[in-house]
This record gives structure tokens, sequence and C-alpha cells, in this order.
């Protein structure tokens, strides 16, 4: 996969979004990558540079990360995702647009809207100045503080053990926020970031430099992540140049001070790693400190009828949110719990259903398995004929037989009938069809007795 494009291979360019003095920041409505979702910008620089290997191994970092580790690199960072190289000029860079939670749009007193990032200055800033350069009604609270603290964290962990960079310029300019659902963090200007070891010069901020000089380092980081923290806990006036972590006694635990005073450290040697922030800013909020993981999954059945669910069964080892999609569209999400989980859905296509399992920190992806939805055929009465059978010819009727039958008396009551006369059966008017004899009533019954059987009466003598 090519690191770099061409000024033509960008489409149609819209307007500018942000102007700077090293840059100008302009929609890329028409592009589209395979790798990244979401509309892009371009990052024209002022001046064209020389395309350095500095700037591609930036590009390629991201690249070379797993899929796990670049969505959740894509969610936190504004991170490069092409050169734009001219000739032998690089012209700028190509990013993901930032999100429109980080942005506020505020109403000037002339009626006129106003639109720009959410940055974090307005965190270092008290009442009523901060929440209004938020563009929000009140002052976050001091969790919502601590978990944007938090997530910077894990941003540094990222660029620092994964990725082995350091990331140089940080401030609160170049740190973007949002409070919209949960709080969480945006880092800009990644293109600046330097591979470790590193002989380049970081920028500084003014109010942000570490005390001492060199190359761009994690303990460099960490001693402007220990400004941060410390200024965004304590908004009062002068936070934003405080250097004291004294300020702080009331907004951190002991353990959290002790990090606290490392991270603002004379010597690098000496302050802690932002992995330990984040690990001690995660158990303060109870949240999770690694990804989750699947131990394995499948689906219940893999044959299902039109409307009907299957079942989709997972392990987990931590808790997380778990998504089921198949194609792209989402059949289910639900908040797991650690061990065994279950969610029903009913694909409406046959398919594979994917698994994901995001706790904030990060996500796994899993394939469950493939469904086969049935497909009901139409059904329509078939024609069947039927036979035409002859009619066998029935014999011929024989002799009239005379019929004999002897004398009867019926009942229990001991009624005595006569004496039945012989009767013969008549041939039918009809041929074929035999007439039968009309038989008297008495002799229907089973219990006749023969002439002169003794009644009741009689008996009884």
């Amino acid at each position: 996969m090519s690191i770099d494009l061409a000024p033509s291979d960008l489409g149609v360019l819209g307007a500018p979004l942000g102007a700077g003095a090293e840059a100008v920041v302009i929609e890329a409505p028409s592009l589209r990558l395979g790798d990244v979702t979401g509309e892009l910008v371009y990052k024209e620089y002022a001046r064209p540079r020389t395309p350095d290997p500095v700037s591609a191994d930036i590009v390629a970092a991201r690249l070379a990360l797993p899929i796990s580790l670049r969505h959740r690199l894509d969610a936190s960072t504004a991170w490069p995702i092409r050169r734009v190289v001219e000739g032998d000029e690089l012209r700028g860079v190509l990013l993901p647009r930032v999100p429109a939670a980080f942005v506020r749009t505020m109403t000037l007193p002339s009626g006129t809207t106003s639109t720009d990032v959410r940055d974090a200055q307005g965190l270092m800033s008290p009442e009523p100045h901060g929440p209004n350069a938020l563009g929000l009604a009140v002052a976050p609270g001091d969790e919502d503080r601590l978990r944007i603290c938090r997530d910077l964290a894990g941003i540094l962990q990222l660029l620092h053990l994964d990725m082995g960079l350091a990331y140089g310029d940080l401030s609160a300019r170049n740190v973007l926020v949002r409070f919209e659902g949960r709080p969480r963090a945006l880092l800009l200007d990644c293109d600046a970031v330097r591979p470790l070891p590193s002989a380049l010069p970081p920028l500084h901020t003014p109010d942000w430099n570490p005390p001492e000089s060199g190359p761009a380092t994690p303990a460099a980081d960490v001693y402007k992540f220990g400004l941060f923290v410390l200024r965004v806990l304590t908004p009062r006036d002068w936070s934003s140049v405080n250097r004291d972590p004294s300020w702080a006694v009331d907004a951190l635990s002991a353990e959290g001070l002790d990090l606290l005073r490392g991270s603002l450290h004379d010597d690098p040697a000496g302050r802690p790693c932002a992995a330990d922030w984040f690990v001690h800013l995660s158990r303060v909020l109870g949240e999770a400190i690694e990804p989750p993981r699947f131990g394995g999954c499948g689906l219940g059945s893999t044959l299902v009828a039109p409307g009907d669910t299957t079942a989709v069964l997972w392990h987990l080892d931590r808790a997380a949110d778990v998504t089921v999609t198949a194609g792209g569209r989402v059949l289910g999400r639900v908040h797991a719990r650690p061990g065994p989980g279950r969610l029903d859905v009913a694909p409406s296509i046959s398919g594979v259903l994917r698994l994901r399992a995001e706790n904030g920190v990060g996500h796994d992806d899993r394939v469950a398995g493939a469904v086969t939805v049935m497909t009901s055929w139409p059904s329509s009465e078939l024609p069947v004929p039927i036979p035409a059978l002859a009619t066998p010819a029935l014999p011929e009727p024989c002799a009239t037989p005379l019929v004999g039958l002897p004398p009867a008396i019926y009942g229990s009551m001991g009624t005595a009938f006569p004496s039945v006369q012989t009767f013969s059966v008549e041939p039918s008017p009809v041929p074929g069809v035999p007439t039968l004899p009309e038989v008297p009533w008495f002799l229907a019954d089973p219990t006749a007795l023969p002439h002169r059987t003794p009644t009741r009466r009689g008996a009884s003598r």
C-alpha cells in the first residue's frame, strides 16, 4: 500500500476549515480510502518541504499496527493517513476530519455564529470563562476531568509502547475534548511526532516546555502530561501556567500526588511513564486497564428460517460492549459481563456474523460464523388426473331360492307369534340390481327364540 498521493488524487477540494501560520486545512469531500472510515481533510503546508524519511515513517507506523490498535489510534488522534507529494516536494498530509463532537458553535453578540474546535484550554479556566470557551452550559465535574486525563494517558501509552514514538508538542491547544456521552480526548498535530530514538528537537508551546533540552522523548511527554493533569484538575486563575503540584492536593489521592510530583521532576529518569498514569486513573475511575479479548465464539445454529433467530455465543475475559453485525449492519448490541455470553439475533440474509467487544481501552473483533437463511419457495396446486375405471358386470341372478324360517316368539314378555310362512326372493325389475325380501321386523332381533320355547310364565310353573 502506497503512503503517498499526488495532489491530483485528492479530487475536487472543498472549503477551507481552518488556517494557521504553518498550514491550512481544506475539505476533501470526494476522496475515500479503504483503510479509513469517514471524511478526510487535506492539511496543506504553507511552505512545501522535502519528503523526509520521518514523515514517511509516521504514515507507515499507523499502517503497521494491528487492526484493533489502528482503530484505537484513529479514534484518539488526527493521524496522518497519507503524504501528499508532488515531484520532490512534500505539499502536505491527508488527515481524518475532526468529528463534530469536538467542534463547538458559538453565537457572537453581533448575531453571527463562529465555529471552532473545542480544545482543552477551556478546562483550565475558571467559571464562567471555562464553560463558555468549551461551549458548555456548566463546567465539567471532577470525574469528567479525570476521564479526559485518563484518555490522554492511554493515547501517550499507545504512542510510546506500541508505536515507538514520542509526541513532542503536547499542550492544551493540541488536545481536543468532548463531553457528549463518554468524555474523550483527541490529539492533533500528529504529523510532528518523532520516531524513537530521535535526534530531532521537538517543538515546545510556551509555558509547556520541560526543564531539560534535547530531542523528543517519552519522559518529556510525561512532564507535559503532568502539567496537563495539574492544570485541568485545578481550574483557577493562572492555572494555565501553574507548575506547583501542591495545588492538586484536594484533586488527587496520595498515589496520584506521588505520580504528579514524579512527572514534574527535573530529572527525566525519575519520572513515571504514561502507562503508570493510565493504570492509576483507570483504577480511580473503576475502568478497564486492557482491551477485552474473546476466548472463543460461535453460533447456536447455522441454518435458520426467515424471521427466526440464532444464538451468537462468546466467552469474554472482561466486561465490554458486544456488537453483532452482518454485512455492515448491526443486528444487536449488549453490555456483556466477563465469562460466557449470548445474544439472539435474526439475520435477514445469509452471510458471516461478526463480533466486536469494546471497553474504551480498545476492542477485539472476531468472526462468529456463517449462517444460512433458508429461502421459502412458492407453492401451487398440481392437477391430478382421476383415472376412469370400468364398472364390472354383475352376475346374473340365480334361481329363486325358497327360504324356510321357523316360527319364533319375541321379547321377554312371552308373546307368541305365529309361524312364519316361507318366502322367496323375487327377481329385480332393474337388471343387475337384486331386490331384497321384506323380512318381518321380529326376525331382525338376535334374541328370537324357536317356536314352542316356554315363556317366562310357563317356565315359572
